[in-house]
């Protein structure tokens, strides 16, 4: 479309009529490029700017008409605290069923846990060292009231937990048959 305006404009300059309009041919700006003539003439630099100017214009008025919301990356964002409370994922210490995922306050203030227990399965991936074991899996095993099985390679879980939970009424079993 801008070539098409550019060499409009190219034929016009160079016949100066209206009569220039019955023979006018689409490659007329061609023939005012350097590549043709060797050099540049002033019909090619407006020619330029024609073609410039015209595609911006055009693609200007297509994103006009065909706005629309993108969500192809989705809409998903981080929850607001009254969307948590709501369905009850946030609640004080003595209130926790379920996994803890996170809690309001810093770890020495009084706050509300991030927990769900309707739902008592979880998968937590993280890299190493990020946390998993202190921030999810020992205050869900320090305050999950009901059965849990937990993969404890190295026996931390058992070592920081297990008192707590037999005081809790909470059987507790350590099933390791290669420790010596």
């Amino acid at each position: 479309m801008g070539f098409c305006a550019a060499s409009l404009y190219a034929t016009l300059r160079h016949w100066r009529s209206g009569a220039a309009l019955m023979t006018f041919d689409v490659r007329a700006f061609w023939f005012e490029t350097p590549f043709y003539l060797g050099f540049a003439t002033p019909v090619f630099y407006r020619g330029v700017a024609i073609v410039l100017s015209t595609s911006a214009v055009v693609l200007l008025i297509q994103q006009i008409m065909i706005r629309r919301n993108l969500e192809h990356h989705g809409t998903a964002r981080w929850a607001r605290v009254d969307e948590m409370r709501r369905p009850g994922y946030l609640r004080r210490y003595r209130g926790v069923t379920g996994p803890v995922f996170g809690k309001t306050s810093g770890p020495f203030w009084p706050g509300y846990y991030l927990t769900n227990g309707e739902q008592p399965h979880s998968l937590i991936v993280a890299p190493t060292r990020a946390g998993k074991g202190v921030g999810i899996v020992i205050p869900t095993l320090l305050t999950f009231k009901g059965s849990v099985i937990a993969l404890d390679v190295k026996g931390e879980l058992f070592e920081l937990t297990s008192r707590a939970r037999q005081a809790a009424g909470a059987e507790v079993f350590k099933f390791a048959p290669l420790d010596s």
